[in-house]
């Protein structure tokens, strides 16, 4: 029974992995597009002589110019780095877990659970660090990738690390182990990165007018 669940788990973790590679990849292309433009109205930025006196060029402040937007791209994709090497992480522990089960069954120690649940910690530490690196950004109310995937992909997160929570408490009582583990889903900081993407939504959304009405000038 146990070998069922740890292969439904795997099931789960290897969709969820390939699920958020692809969203990923579809990210990372979106962001190269939005270099593309950033371009092209970098030579409207050049050329102001042949703008009208009244273009809407004046009216943008100076925090939004393409410099600025590229230097926020790079610290975008910095962090879908990082979130590329969690997944990484996840996918190689996965293959762990295969590779054990297929073998005949998980046999692990005391040292052995303590390890994979220092593993885990790591994970959230990491997690928590891109959350606040998210959080700082919204505060800067500039952003330049689609924000409802960087909420999904922190839930996608989320819900791996819980599940692997939950897989250490299966292997200490599997192996008669008194390790404790403790689940502690950080929701507050969900609610609060919510919150402020919301924000963050709404400059969005100002931005893209002002990028609309540079393309129809």
């Amino acid at each position: 029974a146990l070998i069922d669940d740890l292969q439904s788990d795997i099931s789960k973790k290897k969709t969820k992995i390939a699920d958020l590679e692809k969203k990923l990849m579809d990210l990372i292309e979106d962001n190269e597009n939005l270099k593309g433009e950033i371009k092209k109205l970098s030579i409207k930025y050049k050329t102001p002589a042949e703008m009208p006196k009244t273009s809407v060029i004046k009216l943008l402040p100076t925090q939004t110019s393409p410099n600025t937007l590229e230097i926020l791209c790079q610290d975008l994709q910095s962090d879908l780095n990082k979130y590329k090497r969690i997944v990484e992480i996840l996918t190689k522990e996965k293959s762990d877990l295969q590779r054990n089960v297929d073998g005949g069954g998980l046999q692990l120690g005391a040292e052995e659970l303590k390890e994979l649940k220092k593993e885990n910690e790591e994970l959230k530490i990491n997690l928590s660090q891109i959350q606040k690196s998210l959080k700082k950004k919204t505060k800067e109310k500039r952003s330049t990738v689609p924000l409802d995937d960087l909420k999904e992909r922190i839930k996608e997160l989320q819900n791996q690390l819980k599940e692997r929570d939950y897989l250490i408490v299966k292997l200490k009582l599997t192996t008669q182990t008194p390790v404790s583990v403790q689940r502690g889903p950080m929701s507050s900081l969900i609610e609060d990165l919510q919150s402020k993407i919301n924000k963050l939504k709404i400059a969005l959304e100002e931005k893209n007018k002002i990028i609309e009405e540079f393309k129809s000038s």
